[in-house]
């Protein structure tokens, strides 16, 4: 599902958030577009007229002239971001714009209707009745990210499958990478630094740790989980990786160890998506990245790590140092461009140099590099990769049950472009041969970890049973069998299966304390592609441009025909103050809205003999919980300002009391202590008051 099918809710959705608005918040909307609203009226009526009006092309025409840049950005932001709370716009914008000022742009694009607010969640979506004004600028993601087209030129060591390929067998050969506090031993790091020329080795192995790739602190190249890890796309793989570099930087998740499956899939799906999301010819600047980061997230559907949303600057960091994301000179991220994903072929992938030794091409795939692995150990990376064959890699592949011929068939295979001709070393029998008789010296000594099977003279025929006999790997001696069991249950009851009565089921002297936790099983990473594609529209929306000249002009032509029309209509001076401003807010989309009484509802002070101008302030202020200044008279014939927020209008005998909660800005007036209750408020008699005010929001 694209992301706009979410942008925008039903119309009948749109009506009820409305309805459901604050009656002073309500009609005051209602006010701004008819004017004064004539008794009786109803809610649901005057619902319908303001569809029917901001349905008219016309209106549509005007609203969309209006929308400038800043509207823009943040039309884009609530459809990219799947309806966001302020706060996550506050978030989305930071550095760009104060909270008071995107506040106060959202507050402005409310009373355009452009966007509202949802009731239940305080969420922000889009109007559905301007749908077809709004796609445009809402489809538009480019708006919101900053970058330069120029792809800087990157000097630095990139990590790509060949890097990963030499870490990877250098771990293959040590029995003990990790210490018991699961960081990388010393030795392990100085050997990756002085053969990788890898500075940041601990933080690499460290990822691997956490991603499951190092259990028991060893790495087994033949493992599935090492099969499915080399199964990946390149750009998977490390996104894996930047999953373990964030794992190992975040505290929180850090601190229970092995992390959950869910949380690893899912940060690396963080990674995924990012770096799905880029161009590859553009260097995008950090905040541009976090705002890519913050929209990806909203946009998942199926979150499998709700309990925390991923922090942008830690995976930042993570795809930084795993080298999905490039830093350049100039101080910009970039993404790293790498195949995503290269399919084996019959062209030879390495070259002999000499009997025991060979050289990785580029054109090699990780899946034939964990091969390698098994059998190999790394000799150099630079000036180019060099493994080679010792007879202590060989024994370790012959411990992973790698045997000699499989080893000179893989060696074969890819160093050859046929089966039937092979590399001159491998004709001329001399590998082969080492490898055969490494194999035959390796089998004289053995020791043998697992399920050990006793079998009397009288019991040997359980040995043919067929739920024993394909589980029987080896039997070093008569009546002695080493299963391929998990554990001791399972080969007790597949004798029970055979028919056995009694199996004998012995403690073992050294057994494990528990069970280890499941490692992660590593899946293919689908990017979102409801939010990938963030550059900028081809041909971007009229109006979506602060920096067009031809959309400021159009949207200025509308404000002097406006304010022309106010003029014909010979307003008195505070009207035309009053609707000046409204014109200049975008608030005035038709000039029928000029014609109306509106100057009544947006008064902005009452003063002397108005006793209904004052009442009528103090009603809205008390309706919609604002702030007024009142000025009144005392007994010595001073004038004494106060500012607060009106609590309650009570009737007593022939007048009408004002109660008002005094504001924190009143430390400095000269308010008698005697008029004031243990509440802070103050009554005031509603003929004392002078003047009544409107605070300025």
């Amino acid at each position: 599902m694209d992301f706009l099918d979410t942008a925008f809710r039903s119309t009948g959705q749109w009506k009820a958030a409305l309805v459901t608005l604050p009656d002073a918040r309500f009609f005051n909307l209602m006010r701004g577009i008819f004017g004064a609203i004539q008794s009786p009226f109803n809610k649901h009526r005057l619902l319908d007229e303001l569809a029917a009006f901001l349905s008219n092309k016309d209106t549509q025409e005007t609203i969309a002239a209006y929308i400038g840049g800043d509207d823009h950005k943040i039309i884009a932001a609530v459809a990219a971001l799947n309806e966001p709370a302020r706060w996550d716009l506050g978030t989305f914008f930071s550095g760009e714009y104060s909270y008071i000022e995107l506040d106060s742009l959202i507050s402005n694009l409310e009373e355009r209707f452009i966007v509202y607010t949802i009731k239940e969640d305080g969420r922000l979506s889009l109007n559905p009745l301007l749908k077809k004004i709004l796609l445009p600028f809402a489809a538009d993601k480019g708006i919101l990210f900053s970058y330069i087209k120029e792809r800087p030129v990157h000097t630095g060591f990139v990590y790509d499958d060949i890097f990963l390929a030499s870490l990877l067998t250098l771990l293959s050969s040590e029995k003990h990478i990790l210490k018991h506090d699961g960081s990388p031993r010393k030795n392990i790091t100085q050997k990756a630094q002085r053969i990788l020329h890898l500075e940041d080795a601990d933080i690499f192995i460290k990822a691997l740790r956490c991603i499951g790739l190092l259990p028991d602190g060893s790495f087994d190249p033949a493992s599935q989980k090492s099969r499915d890890f080399a199964g990946l796309t390149e750009a998977e793989r490390f996104a894996y990786c930047a999953a373990g570099v964030y794992i190992s930087l975040s505290r929180d998740i850090a601190k229970t160890f092995p992390p959950q499956r869910k949380i690893i899939q899912y940060i690396a799906s963080a990674a995924a998506s990012l770096y799905y999301a880029l161009d590859d010819d553009k260097c995008y600047t950090e905040p541009a990245l976090k705002r890519i980061i913050q929209m990806n997230q909203a946009a998942s559907v199926n979150m499998l790590y709700a309990d925390e949303l991923v922090k942008a600057n830690i995976l930042l960091e993570a795809v930084e140092k795993t080298g999905l994301l490039l830093k350049t000179a100039d101080g910009y991220n970039k993404r790293i461009i790498n195949s995503a994903g290269i399919t084996s072929t019959d062209t030879p992938v390495i070259v002999f140099n000499s009997i025991f030794s060979f050289i990785i091409l580029p054109e090699i795939t990780l899946q034939e590099a964990m091969l390698l692995a098994s059998f190999c150990e790394i000799v150099e990376v630079r000036p180019r990769i060099q493994f080679r064959v010792t007879r202590e890699s060989a024994a370790r592949g012959f411990n992973n049950g790698v045997s000699a011929k499989s080893m000179s068939g893989i060696l074969k295979k890819l160093s050859s472009s046929s089966f039937s001709s092979a590399a001159a070393c491998i004709d001329n029998d001399a590998l082969a041969e080492a490898l055969n008789d490494w194999e035959k010296h390796h089998s004289e000594i053995v020791v043998i970890e697992g399920v050990s099977l006793i079998l009397s003279e009288e019991q040997r025929c359980m040995a043919r049973a067929e739920a024993v006999a394909p589980h029987i790997v080896l039997n070093p001696s008569p009546g002695v069998y080493l299963l391929d069991f998990a554990g001791k249950d399972e080969a007790a009851a597949a004798l029970r299966k055979a028919g056995a009565g009694m199996v004998f089921e012995p403690r073992a002297k050294s057994a494990e304390a528990s069970q280890k936790k499941a490692l992660p099983v590593f899946t293919s990473l689908t990017p979102r592609t409801n939010a990938l594609t963030v550059a900028p529209a081809e041909t971007p929306p009229t109006g979506a441009s602060a920096d067009d000249s031809r959309d400021r002009k159009s949207a200025e032509e509308y404000k002097r025909r406006f304010r022309a029309a106010l003029d014909e209509l010979k307003p008195s001076k505070m009207e035309r103050e009053e609707l000046y401003a409204r014109i200049e807010r975008k608030l005035v989309i038709s000039t029928r809205q000029l014609s109306r009484a509106l100057t009544c509802n947006e008064k902005r002070e009452a003063r002397g003999l108005d006793y209904a101008g004052k009442l009528a302030l103090a009603k809205e202020a008390l309706l919609s919980n604002t702030a007024l200044e009142i000025v009144i008279q005392d007994s010595s014939g001073n004038e004494k300002c106060i500012t607060g927020i009106p609590a309650a209008l009570e009737k007593s005998k022939d007048e009408t009391i004002l109660s008002v909660k005094l504001s924190p800005t009143n430390e400095g007036a000269e308010i008698d202590d005697n008029n004031i209750n243990d509440s802070g408020r103050i009554k005031i008699s509603m003929g004392k008051i002078r003047l009544v005010r409107r605070m300025k929001q």
